[in-house]
């Protein structure tokens, strides 16, 4: 799984009723950061975007210290549109002064943070600290000052966006460890810091391709499955038809690609059907990030071997194959022979939903066509 990456990124003038920007791919996260101040407390009403629905991460709160209210709010519209965003803040009681910054991120989710402002009256400033628990995190630290100053960062912060009342820094942390936003400005003044870390986030995975898009016969091994967004300790179930499900073994192989060996008949419990008209089936592979979608195969019987779904049973057990517990309307019947059921070595009959019959007979001598 990749890191998460800021694509892009821009910071608004003072006290802007809204502010825009475009995203240039659907499907990453807008990141949204308020920072203001004012000598008598505020709140923020609502933020809203034109072109999706925002989310908090951490909501904006007027903090008193130093003799001033700092606030900084942390919000993201996930998985956005491409295009033009106008975000639009509303307060109640309006700061004296605010900044908005907006970034493009791929997608994202809180791995750490964001703590309380730290607030301080001096030429430095310091977040409180936080511990990722993922490699890689994308972690950005934020300051917000009454007045126009310059930021200088350390604790290996990369100054992303500055303008007087809003900064905001980035990094990229290798290994997961304890960390704090921290740095110093140009005038000791009252300031706030805080800080937050995101990790990548988990998306469900999707298959695109199961047996290069053959037929799966009873008994194969290593079918290969690909699609994307795989992971380590990943599951795959097949289903059909009626709620039919037998767990399959997936081995994980890469990020796109994995096997498995087919398991129809698991000895307990539902077993599968070969694919036809009646038993519709899919496979779905599940990870920590959801589970995709069923993509469509087909289960076939061996080579030489054939199969028929039962549309109706012969009232007169006498007439027809009996079994224990007897067969129904569904049920497959499965023979080694040739289609036209003159010669037959191997049956057997798969009740699709609670196991095989235990017992079954079939008439000495009866030819069965299907």
């Amino acid at each position: 799984m990749s890191n998460p990456t800021l694509i892009g990124s821009g910071i608004s003038g003072a006290n802007p009723a809204s502010f825009s920007y475009t995203v240039s791919t659907a499907g990453n996260d807008l990141l949204i950061i308020l920072g203001a101040y004012r000598g008598s407390t505020f709140s923020l009403s609502s933020i809203t975007d034109s072109a999706g629905a925002v989310s908090t991460d951490s909501a904006l709160a007027a903090t008193l210290g130093a003799g001033f209210y700092f606030g900084v709010g942390i919000y993201r519209v996930k998985g956005a549109s491409a295009g033009t965003h106008t975000i639009t803040p509303t307060w109640s009681g309006n700061p004296s002064a605010w900044r908005i910054y907006l970034a493009e991120c791929t997608p994202m989710a809180i791995d750490a943070g964001a703590p309380a402002l730290v607030i301080a009256n001096s030429a430095s400033f310091a977040s409180n600290s936080i511990t990722p628990v993922t490699n890689g995190d994308l972690i950005f630290g934020i300051a917000t000052v009454d007045a126009s100053v310059t930021y200088s960062w350390s604790n290996g912060f990369t100054q992303n966006q500055a303008n007087q009342t809003l900064a905001v820094a980035t990094l990229t942390q290798a290994t997961a460890a304890s960390i704090t936003a921290a740095g110093t400005i140009s005038i000791a003044l009252p300031n706030a810091a805080t800080i937050i870390a995101y990790k990548t986030a988990s998306t469900a995975p999707t298959v695109t391709s199961v047996n290069s898009g053959s037929s799966i016969p009873e008994g194969s091994t290593n079918v290969s499955t690909v699609g994307t967004g795989f992971a380590s300790g990943m599951t795959a179930t097949i289903t059909q038809t009626g709620g039919v499900s037998v767990p399959q073994t997936l081995t994980y192989i890469s990020a796109t690609s994995g096997t498995f060996n087919l398991s129809m008949e698991p000895g307990t419990g539902d077993q599968l059907a070969f694919t036809d008209a009646t038993y519709v089936t899919d496979l779905t592979v599940t990870t920590t990030g959801g589970t995709s979608a069923g993509y469509a195969v087909t289960l076939a019987t061996p080579s030489s071997q054939i199969f028929e779904t039962l549309a109706s049973i012969n009232p007169t057990s006498a007439y027809r194959i009996t079994a224990t517990p007897d067969l129904v309307i569904g049920d497959q019947l499965e023979a080694s022979g040739n289609s036209a059921g003159t010669a037959a070595s191997r049956q057997s009959a798969a009740c699709v939903s609670g196991g095989s019959p235990t017992m079954w007979w079939s008439l000495c001598g009866l030819a069965v066509h299907w």
